[in-house]
């Protein structure tokens, strides 16, 4: 009996942690190259929730020149649960990219992330 006690004693805090946590996400089909025929351009929507017990610091669009091994990040426009960005004067090659959701926590930085997507842009 000891030992359950113990066991759900120390399940139920991360039972917390987990139902309760900061996201980011995109749908699929993003992040999309070259959106209306521009050339150098990656576009980009998703969705993020914040943790209650967490504060917004910012969402970022990443992407990496696999080529050049260079990266650039700019900050995300983000309302209401919805987020969008879009990258532009990008060479022609192959990013890869991702979201960031940065969130603070009692003086803690937390990051997310969404699931990193390959695009190649023309």
């Amino acid at each position: 009996m000891k030992r359950q006690f113990v066991g759900i004693a120390l399940f139920l805090p991360l039972l917390a942690c987990l139902m309760g946590a900061s996201s980011i996400a995109w749908p699929a089909g993003q992040p999309v190259p070259n959106p209306g025929g521009k050339a150098g351009t990656i576009e980009a929507k998703g969705t993020y929730a914040v943790d209650p017990m967490e504060t917004l610091g910012k969402i970022t669009f990443n992407v990496y020149d696999t080529k050049l091994k260079q990266a650039t990040i700019v900050t995300a426009n983000a309302k209401a649960g919805a987020w969008d960005s879009i990258l532009s004067n990008l060479g022609a090659g192959n990013y890869d990219s991702f979201g960031q959701l940065i969130t603070v926590n009692k003086g803690q930085t937390v990051f997310n992330y969404t699931t990193t997507e390959n695009v190649n842009v023309k």
